[in-house]
This record gives C-alpha cells, structure tokens and sequence, in this order.
C-alpha cells in the first residue's frame, strides 16, 4: 500500500502550497459531502424499510457514493504518502459497486417507464375523488333536507355526546338553531333529566344497540319538555361504536292530559269510596235495623205459635230464618263495601278479618304472610293494597278453580309489595304471549279498577298468567 519507490503526488503539484490547500480544501468538501449523502439514504432506508419499494438499489446507491467519497479522501492522502495501491484497490470497489448498482437499477427504469406518468395520474385520480366526494355531498344534502321535513327532532350524536346533524324538527321543538347546537354536547344544551342514571343507559346502549324511554328537557325559553326519545347505535364497517342516533317525539301534552286524567280517576275513586261507605252505614244503621226489628216481631209472633197451624207455624220458622240470613248477608256486604277496621286498626287486621271470612264463605285455603311489625301506611295505599286482595281473591273465587291461595305482602324501605298467588287454571289467552310462556291474559272492570287505583297510589300492578295459575304483584310507594 506504500510503496516507497513511488514519488507522492505532492511533486506533481511542485510542493506549491496555495495549489496543495486548495486540492485539499475541495477533496475534502467532496468527500464529506459524499460521505453526507450514503449516511442519510441509509437512514432512510431503514427508517422507511415498509414504506420503500426500492430499498436494496437505496443501500447500493448509497454504497457507491460512498466508495466515491473514499476516492477523494485518498487523492489528499496521495499529495504526501504514496499510497496509489490503495487508491487503485478503492476504485476497482468503487467500479464493483457502480457496477452492481447499474445491474439492479436497469430493470428498475424499465419497470418504470411502463407506470402512466405520474402527475397525469394523480390528477386522474384527484378528479375522480372529487366527483364522488360531489355525489356524496350531494346525496348527504337529499338525505338531511328529507330529515328536516321529519316533525320529530333527529340527533346523530357522537360517542362523547357532541351533537353532529340536528334537523329541522330538532330547531322547532327545542327552538336552537343547528348553528347553535352543533357542536354543543346535547344533555348539556337540553339540560336532560333521564330515569335512570347515564351510566345505565349507555351500557344497555352497548349490549342492546338501542335504548327508548321518556326524557325532560328544556327548551331554549326555559319551559320544561318531556319526550318519548328512541336510541340507536351506530357502527362503522368493523362494528365499532361510533355514535347513536337519537329521535325525540314531543309527548307534553300527552303527559298533561294522561296526568289530568289520572287526577279525575282519583277523585272518581274516592267519591266511589265515600258512596261505599255511605252505602255500607246506611245499609248497618238502616236495613240492617229495619231487618233486626222484623226478627224481633217474629219472636213475639213465635210465643203464639200454639194458635197457629202446622202451615202458619212452618210459615213463621222459614220467615225467621230468612230474617237471620238476610242479617248476615247484609253485615257481610256491607263489610265488603267498606271494612271500617281498615280505617280503625290498619290494613293488618282488616286483611286478616276479610281473609277469614273469605276462606270460611267460598272454602278456599287462604295463606296470608304480613310481616309481625307491620306499621300503618298511608290510607290511600292500604285502601289500594285492600282492594287488591279484595278483588284477587273474588277472581280466584269466580274463576280460576283454585283450591288454595296465597297473600304475601314485604316493606321495603322505600316501598310495599303485595304479592297474590293461584294455582288454577289461569286467565285465557287473549292477548300476545309473552316471551317465558305466560300470558297476561284480558284484564277484566275489576282487574283495571284495580290497576287505577294503585297507579293513583304512585305503584304498579303486573299480572302473570299461565296454564300454572295466577300472580297478581302490585308494587306502591310509601
């Protein structure tokens, strides 16, 4: 590599410094840029190993300039050491690799010279993204003006609950602009008050995809809004949530109408009580009297029955008896129109009398279960919790062919729960059954008189019916 019988090159400069700076200076430039220039292809190659199609001619390229920087280094050697050996070794590598990348590179250009031109193709291809980005714009703008025309406020909202369509139906029922509600996160905007808590419904929303129930709002003014609102979730092409859309009907009026209703159901109610309980005190105080007195006669008439035939006498005893059963059967009505011990004692005793008397009357085992401790409630929701013991047990009486019964009645702390329960032949099947088998069967006067007067307690009856029996479970606050 050094070879003393060589001259440096230094003598072919004639040792003239300012020629040697400036061969060194440039050389030198030369090669750092070379050696710049492999360094960064390098980088990119393996930074971007995915993204290059061409990354072996990338290293092979950078390998060349490489070799070529070498050469440059060496020439500023060669000025004071003769090293021409190295130098002729460094450009046979430096022609291996030229060569090598012209090998690998031919094929390339051929590949590439049969690709369309480039920019001819990309502005194919961006004037074809442009007429369908067109169509779909123009699609989607059909699409939200038929929304507009709903009457019902549509809301496609994202998972965080930001508000991204709000029609027109939305703009009239809630009075915001869609400038003003876009964007906007929607329980904030409507101040919505929900039946349960957010949480709940988001996670029935997730397994369930849809969720519907009633919603208060608020309207842009103040005023309070309630509406039938209907969930749907929406997905994208792998399934993944990506919002829901939200559909509101404005029901108020409804709500105000059904509220006013149930008012005047409750006022029907208590009037139908105050006539039972004056219709049970003047049957005790009047019939029942009169009734008592006519017994009283047919005993003073018995102490003459020596004077009378064997018919007047037969006559007498058949009109006793009649006397006597009348007495019964009108304490017994009038104790079914209205027990006063539910009033005096609390719905306790009064059930446990009625239920003796019931099982005694239509011989039905009757197992009634109230807790030992059984505080007195409010008298609108004994007298309901009474009637519907009342008006199960003559059901199942009348109907159901059930040998035994049963009455279970539980106090939560926020609510009683009377439970009523046959083994009979249940009620027929005249309405769709549901999805465990059982029916609910058509609910007769006595069965909604009962559910009015619960539902004006603030509870609520259901009633399951199969080819098992009957359950009537009535849950009202207290």
């Amino acid at each position: 590599m050094f070879d003393q019988s060589f001259m440096p090159h230094g003598y072919c400069f004639l040792w003239n410094s300012n020629l040697i700076r400036l061969t060194v200076i440039t050389d030198s430039l030369i090669a750092l840029a070379y050696y710049s220039i492999p360094v960064a292809l390098f980088l990119l190659a393996i930074k971007k190993k995915d993204a290059i199609p061409v990354r072996p001619l990338f290293m092979l390229f950078g390998l060349f300039i490489f070799f070529c920087g070498g050469g440059h280094a060496i020439d500023i050697v060669s000025i004071w050491k003769p090293v021409y050996w190295l130098k002729g070794w460094w450009n046979a590598g430096t022609a291996a690799t030229s060569l090598w990348t012209a090998i690998v590179l031919i094929p390339r250009v051929a590949e590439f010279v049969k690709l369309p031109a480039t920019a001819e193709h990309l502005q194919h291809l961006t004037a074809t993204l442009q007429e369908q980005q067109w169509r779909l714009q123009s699609d989607l703008r059909a699409r939200s003006a038929l929304l507009d025309l709903a009457h019902d406020s549509i809301m496609v909202i994202s998972l965080d609950g930001v508000i991204e369509f709000w029609n027109g139906g939305a703009e009239e029922l809630y009075g915001y602009g869609k400038g003003e509600a876009l964007g906007r996160v929607a329980h904030d905007l409507l101040r919505t008050r929900f039946p349960e808590p957010l949480s709940t419904i988001k996670k029935r929303l997730m397994t369930q995809s849809v969720w519907q129930g009633e919603l208060d709002h608020a309207h842009r003014d103040g005023h309070q809004i309630t509406v039938s609102s209907r969930w749907a979730l929406r997905r994208d092409g792998d399934g993944r949530p990506t919002g829901l859309l939200e559909i509101n009907r404005d029901i108020t009026e409804a709500k105000r109408a059904e509220q006013v209703l149930r008012e005047l159901s409750g006022r029907l109610l208590l009037a139908q009580d105050d006539e039972r309980r004056r219709l049970a005190r003047e049957l005790h105080d009047s019939t029942a009297q009169s009734i008592a007195a006519l017994g009283l006669n047919l005993e003073i008439v018995s102490g003459l029955a020596g004077k009378l035939d064997e018919t007047g006498r037969q006559a007498l005893a058949e009109s006793q008896a009649m006397a006597e059963e009348c007495i019964r059967e009108l304490r017994t009505f009038s104790y079914l129109l209205h027990p006063p011990m539910l009033r005096e004692r609390g719905l306790k005793c009064a059930l446990s009398t009625y239920v003796d008397g019931f099982a005694r009357r239509s011989n039905i085992a009757v197992d009634l279960h109230i807790p030992a401790r059984l505080d007195r409630l409010p008298e609108n929701v004994e007298t309901a919790l009474f009637r519907a013991v009342q008006e199960s047990l003559t059901n199942i009486h009348r109907h159901s062919g059930s040998s035994t019964a049963s009455i279970r009645i539980v106090r939560h702390a926020a609510r009683v729960v009377l439970t009523i329960r046959d083994h009979g032949r249940g009620i027929p099947r005249s309405s769709p059954s549901r999805p465990n088998g059982a029916s609910f069967g058509a609910a007769g006067v006595g069965i909604e008189s009962m559910r009015e007067r619960v539902r004006y307690a603030g509870g609520r009856v259901d009633l399951l019916s199969n080819e098992h029996g009957t359950m009537v479970k009535v849950q009202v606050p207290v």
